[in-house]
């Protein structure tokens, strides 16, 4: 789980691989955002706390705007993914997997303008 910087929302990976956002203050569920095929074993929000990244056994990692919902972008890997965090500005992303690896990815030639709404959040 991880809380944004305003303390009002947090997020949630899910072995029914999901990632839901939370009112922190009410505890409603604010949305869930679907997409990972495995359970979702990580999520970090950015320091800004417009976007979260979410590490799933499904050997992915999405990228998120809360704002929207959209998934903006989905990083494939060899192993399955134990952990995940991003930067903000957006231009690098951190990976841990199973296979013992940890890499940094330069992700400055992804597009977030132009996602897709995948669920309200």
């Amino acid at each position: 789980m991880s809380v944004t910087p305003d303390g009002r929302r947090a997020v949630s990976g899910s072995c029914d691989n999901t990632v839901r956002v939370w009112d922190v203050e009410t505890g409603a569920c604010l949305g869930t955002l679907e997409g990972h095929s495995r359970w979702v074993v990580h999520v970090a929000v950015t320091s800004d706390g417009k976007r979260a990244v979410s590490a799933s056994s499904d050997k992915t990692v999405r990228i998120w705007n809360l704002e929207t919902g959209a998934c903006e972008a989905v990083l494939r890997v060899s192993a399955r993914v134990l952990f995940a965090a991003i930067s903000a500005p957006l231009n690098r992303l951190l990976v841990g997997t199973q296979a013992t690896s940890l890499t940094f990815y330069d992700i400055r030639g992804i597009d977030f303008g132009s996602a897709h709404r995948s669920n309200d959040a």
